[in-house]
């Protein structure tokens, strides 16, 4: 994923790594700049403000986004962290569909019969609401051990309901174990160790690495060698 302006100078190796083989989420800051460079990737969204009341001010935060993106747009349901896309909205503004972060009953279920698309946006059952419709997952731990979640996904698909419920489960303490604390640098800091690349920090007002972290730990769990 890619966005901010401070980003637009990692765009073009991005996109011609990923061209033919995966696409790029922008944030609406990134999508003109990308769609000029030819980027088959998507513009993900999410509402943050508080001040949102009702759907008219949903309809004019997202009409810019929609006015300056000719990729598809993905809508970032994550009612803990943001403002709720209910699923009438996605099915009456040209979104290609939305990451579902809430976990709501029949939410993306409501989704998919408006024909828009759901990618799971929780390790907390990818395997059943890949089985049930949802065309994939925008997952954190992919930030870290991207071949355990696509051989995940890729298990969903084939029915290896064995290779599934392995992974599933190794997937869920990794996660459990990143959710010890609170800071986004635990994710840079894992990817840093497992692809051997300097990840840097996070920008304010995250907190830092907490002090003394050790992610071995957890990458042992995963089996990846370090």
């Amino acid at each position: 994923m890619a966005g901010g302006l401070e980003r637009r100078p990692l765009c073009p190796p991005v996109v011609d790594a990923g061209r033919g083989r995966a696409g790029v989420a922008l944030a609406p800051a990134s999508c003109e700049h990308a769609t000029r460079m030819g980027s088959s990737g998507g513009t993900r969204t999410k509402a943050t403000s508080g001040r949102m009341g009702g759907r008219g001010d949903a309809v004019r935060f997202y009409d810019p986004v929609i006015e300056a993106s000719e990729h598809p747009i993905i809508a970032y349901h994550i009612p803990k962290y943001a403002v709720p896309v209910p699923a009438d909205l996605v099915e009456a503004l040209p979104f290609w569909g939305v990451k579902d972060s809430g976990g709501e009953p029949d939410y993306a279920e409501a989704v998919l019969k408006a024909d828009k698309g759901v990618l799971v946006g929780t390790e907390d059952d990818v395997r059943g609401r890949v089985v049930a419709g949802a065309q994939g997952a925008i997952s954190a731990l992919a930030n870290f051990v991207p071949e355990e979640v696509v051989a995940l996904y890729e298990s969903a698909c084939s029915g290896d309901q064995a290779r599934g419920k392995a992974l599933a489960g190794v997937l869920s303490e990794a996660r459990i174990r990143t959710k010890e604390h609170s800071s986004p640098a635990v994710l840079k800091r894992l990817a840093q160790e497992r692809l051997g690349v300097p990840m840097g920090t996070v920008r304010p007002p995250f907190v830092p690495l907490p002090k003394g972290y050790d992610p071995r730990g957890v990458l042992r769990l995963m089996d990846v060698a370090i």
